[in-house]
C-alpha cells in the first residue's frame, strides 16, 4: 500500500493484488463477540519522518499511541522495563490503519497472482490468477509477498535466475500460533505486554489495554515463541489452545476461579523474518522491470514495510524510472 500511494502521488497509475478478503496482512485483528482482538502485529513504531508524514495524510485518525508497561522477564524471574519508545496501535483495532490506507487505492481483493508472463511482445506484463484470469498489460511489477510465496512466484514465472539472489534465496520467516483468551475477571499484574524467558510463550498482551477498545471483558493475546511453533505447526487449533492457555495460567499464577470464556485461534506461517538486521530494504531486477520489497527485507517490523517500498520507490525516482512527484 506505501508503493502504491507513493507512486499515485508521483501520477503513476497503479494496479494492487491482494489475495486474501482484506488488506494489511499481519496487520491483523479477529472478531469476537465484543468487537476485535489483534492477532498479529501488536503494535508499531513510527521513528522515521516519512512514515510519520504518510500516516498523517492518508490515515491520520486510525491510530494512537499505547501507553503501556511493557515488560521482559529475565531468566531469574525478574522483570525488566522494555526499552523507551513510543508505541502505537490502530484504533480501535489494528486492522484500521490498512483499511483506512486502502481506501486511497484500486486493489482487487481474493485474487492470488500464480505467474507473470510477457505474452504479447510488447515487453509488457501480464498477470494470471489461480483461476486464470489474466490482467494487464503492466510496465513494472512489485512483488510483496513472503520470501517463500516470492520465490513460488517468481519460479512459476520462469524467472528462477532472480530467485539465485542471495538475500531472496536465503530468506526465511518464522511461525506463530496466536490465541486471544477473554477472561471471567481481571487478571492482577501490573504489565500490559510481557515477554516471557522460557516455555512455549514468546509474547502475551493486554489487548484491552489498548486505545478505542470497546470489550466489557479483559482480553489477552498470546503468541507462542517461533520454535514452538514450528515444531507445532500442524497440531490440532484446540491442541494448541490448551498448550498456551494453560502456560498462560501458570506464567502469571490466575487464580482457578477465573475462567477463559472465550477464545480465537490463528496459525501464522510467516509471522516475522528470520533476519533482523536491516537487509537491502528492497530488491530491483531493472531488465526485468520486476522489484521485490517487504519488511523482511527491512529489518522486519511494520515500519520496515514502509521503509523498504519507500527506499524503492525513491531508488525509482533517481534512476528516473518513474517521475519525481
Amino acid at each position: 500500500m506505501t508503493a502504491a500511494i507513493l507512486l499515485n502521488a508521483a501520477g503513476t497509475s497503479v494496479q494492487v493484488f491482494e489475495k486474501s478478503r482484506g488488506p494489511g496482512g499481519r496487520l491483523a485483528s479477529k472478531r469476537t463477540s465484543e468487537g476485535g482482538v489483534d492477532i498479529g502485529a501488536q503494535y508499531f513504531t513510527v521513528r522515521d519522518q516519512g512514515f510519520r508524514a504518510l500516516l498523517d495524510q492518508y490515515a491520520p485518525d486510525s491510530f494512537q499511541p499505547w501507553q503501556a508497561n511493557l515488560v521482559l522477564e529475565r531468566p531469574a524471574g525478574q522483570l525488566q522495563p522494555f526499552a523507551e519508545d513510543a508505541r502505537y496501535v490502530g484504533v480501535p483495532r489494528m486492522t484500521a490503519v490498512s483499511r483506512t490506507l486502502s481506501e486511497q487505492l484500486s486493489i482487487d481483493y481474493e485474487t492470488r497472482v500464480a505467474k507473470l508472463s510477457k505474452p504479447d511482445g510488447t515487453g509488457r506484463w501480464s498477470l494470471e490468477d489461480t483461476e486464470g484470469t489474466q490482467y494487464g498489460p503492466f510496465d513494472l511489477v512489485i512483488v510483496t509477498a513472503p520470501p517463500v510465496q516470492t520465490r513460488d512466484l517468481l519460479a512459476n514465472s520462469g524467472l528462477d535466475a532472480l530467485n539465485n539472489e542471495q538475500v531472496l534465496a536465503a530468506a526465511v520467516m518464522l511461525p506463530c500460533w496466536a490465541v486471544g483468551i477473554r477472561l471471567s475477571a481481571p487478571l492482577a499484574v501490573n504489565f500490559d505486554g510481557l515477554q516471557p524467558a522460557a516455555g512455549p510463550l514468546g509474547w502475551l498482551a493486554r489487548d484491552s489495554s489498548k486505545p478505542g477498545r470497546k470489550a466489557a471483558s479483559e482480553w489477552w493475546m498470546l503468541h507462542a515463541t517461533p520454535e514452538w511453533s514450528a515444531a507445532h505447526q500442524d497440531a490440532a487449533p484446540e491442541t494448541v489452545q490448551r498448550v498456551l492457555v494453560d502456560a498462560f495460567r501458570a506464567q502469571n499464577a490466575v487464580p482457578d476461579e477465573v475462567s477463559v470464556t472465550e477464545t480465537v485461534v490463528h496459525r501464522w506461517l510467516y509471522a516475522r523474518s528470520a533476519d533482523t538486521e536491516a537487509g537491502p530494504g528492497h530488491l530491483w531486477f531493472a531488465e526485468e522491470g520486476i522489484a521485490v520489497a517487504g519488511d523482511w527485507l527491512a529489518g522486519g517490523r511494520v515500519e520496515g514495510a514502509y521503509l523498504s517500498a519507500a527506499g524503492l520507490i525513491q531508488q525509482w525516482r533517481e534512476h528516473g524510472v518513474i517521475a519525481a512527484p
